[in-house]
């Protein structure tokens, strides 16, 4: 499985609670939109929150980064589904492009980063039983 990763740091005008609506509403409904041009199989968004268990765990490794406001994951099955059939490339980078422009208005792109991931599984809830025993 291959991932486009988006760390995203929110815009310094808005709140975390309006960061959040905007991207859940607005941007979803854009990406939904237009699914079909930009060939990625599932799109998640991973909203953080404050949390004890990430402190700690932050603590304990001493990190001094900023937190990210969230994550985007585009997750396509192999490169060539980057251009879908029946999309040309003019139309995959014009959906690109509008998700930039809605982008520019609910995430500080100075400080957030984008990464292509392969994403390798360990265990999943089917085989976590087997691992334990």
């Amino acid at each position: 499985m291959l991932k486009l990763i988006f760390c995203i740091h929110r815009n310094s005008n808005m709140t975390r609670e309006e960061f959040h609506h905007y991207w859940l509403v607005e941007h979803a409904s854009l990406v939904k939109k237009l699914a079909c041009k930009l060939g990625a199989i599932r799109y998640v968004q991973s909203h953080t929150y404050e949390s004890v268990i990430a402190d700690k765990a932050n603590g304990a490794r001493n990190s001094a980064l900023e937190l990210f406001d969230g994550i985007t994951e585009f997750w396509w099955k192999k490169e060539e589904d980057f251009f879908p059939q029946g999309s040309s490339v003019n139309d995959v980078f014009s959906a690109q492009k509008q998700l930039l422009e809605d982008e520019k208005k609910f995430i500080d792109l100075s400080r957030s980063v984008i990464f292509m991931a392969k994403e390798f599984e360990i265990y999943n809830e089917n085989n976590l039983s087997e691992l334990l025993s």
